[in-house]
């Protein structure tokens, strides 16, 4: 699944194998940042689709009225589950970033060491 590829990273930045330098580390953070604001305002409109549509008193209106409901934040496979779980993927990405931009400067940082004249 492609939301995996983002836990992903954040491991492979925690292990050291991961490093960006500050400004394109700077431009993925605001980057995501700008998506998960995005992302928050659609969460925040999910109150509207968990309330039941009236739309009327036969059976099957009531069933499809209740079928929506479930589809958007029912169970795991829900609309609203699969924004939350992008949500934490993304969050998990800006941490590998932040991580990142440490181990970059970290390598920047023994490189300079190793040239420094003695």
């Amino acid at each position: 699944m492609a939301l995996s590829g983002f836990s992903g990273m954040a491991m492979a930045a925690e292990a050291g194998h991961f490093a960006v330098d500050p400004v394109s580390g700077a431009a993925l953070g605001a980057s995501i940042a700008d998506m998960r604001t995005e992302l928050q305002m659609v969460l925040s409109g999910m109150a509207d689709v968990k309330q039941q549509a009236k739309l009327g008193e036969l059976p099957e209106a009531q069933h499809i009225a209740s079928r929506n409901v479930l589809v958007a934040t029912g169970d795991s496979q829900s609309a609203e589950a699969v924004l939350k779980q992008f949500d934490a993927s993304l969050e998990a990405a800006e941490r590998a970033v932040r991580r990142g931009m440490s181990n970059y400067a970290q390598v920047e940082e023994e490189s300079r060491q190793r040239v420094a004249p003695r």
